[in-house]
């Protein structure tokens, strides 16, 4: 299960109750929009992390620092959507 997607891809990817997503802390040149569908996410952007639940968006912008992870009760799920091009 991937959580980057590539240019003009999305997908819907389900983590389990206390996992990271499968790519831990990283960055890259293209930014990020994650979507929650479903669940409550950690998510750590540059440092600050902020608990994320369905309805809210997060952007990660160029080369930022960032990842997620699953702290609710049940399965999340969410979208995460690469906007530019990696170079």
């Amino acid at each position: 299960m991937a959580c980057l997607i590539l240019q003009d891809k999305k997908q819907a990817v389900s983590v389990r109750v206390g996992r990271p997503c499968p790519m831990r802390t990283h960055h890259h040149v293209h930014e990020e929009m994650i979507v929650i569908r479903e669940g409550t996410l950690a998510v750590t952007i540059s440092g600050k992390t902020s608990e994320l639940g369905p309805g809210s968006v997060a952007f990660v912008a160029s080369n930022e620092e960032h990842g997620w992870r699953n702290i609710g009760k049940s399965r999340a799920r969410y979208m995460v959507m690469a906007l530019g091009m990696e170079t």
